[in-house]
């Protein structure tokens, strides 16, 4: 709008407005020029493609496995379980049951 505005007063007529994708597809006919959905699309997928490579990788499964186990000893954190605005069983009580499982018995089977 506001070159509309403006450059007529300037004594400049019928102003072309375009992306710099169609100037560049236009100028540069024999040059693929990216379209700024395909940059980001591309961008997407190098970082899905590193996340994937992360969690697939042997490091990672052993990060996770070796917190799981912390938590099967300590430092996992619990809400009051409320019921109606009040507090039905207190994080303390949920800790103690969770905590009094032989330590053997696995974090999946505790939850």
């Amino acid at each position: 709008d506001y070159i509309n505005q403006v450059l007529p007063e300037l004594g400049e007529q019928n102003m072309v407005q375009m992306t710099f994708y169609q100037y560049s597809s236009h100028r540069l006919p024999s040059i693929q020029v990216e379209t700024l959905s395909q940059r980001f699309t591309e961008q997407l997928d190098k970082h899905a493609q590193k996340l994937n490579d992360l969690k697939g990788s042997l490091t990672y499964f052993k990060a996770v496995s070796a917190y799981a186990n912390h938590l099967n000893k300590e430092d996992m954190r619990f809400r009051n379980l409320m019921f109606n605005g009040e507090v039905l069983i207190p994080k303390e009580k949920i800790s103690d049951i969770y905590y009094g499982f032989n330590e053997n018995y696995n974090l999946r089977n505790r939850l």
